[in-house]
């Protein structure tokens, strides 16, 4: 399930981007 986590994060990551086209660095 290690690739679910990190695939979740990236949807919320673009998710964030898409919201904020500021910040165009992934929030670790």
């Amino acid at each position: 399930m290690e690739s679910h986590a990190p695939a979740h994060l990236t949807r919320t990551a673009i998710q964030e981007s898409k919201a904020s086209p500021k910040h165009s660095v992934t929030p670790t």
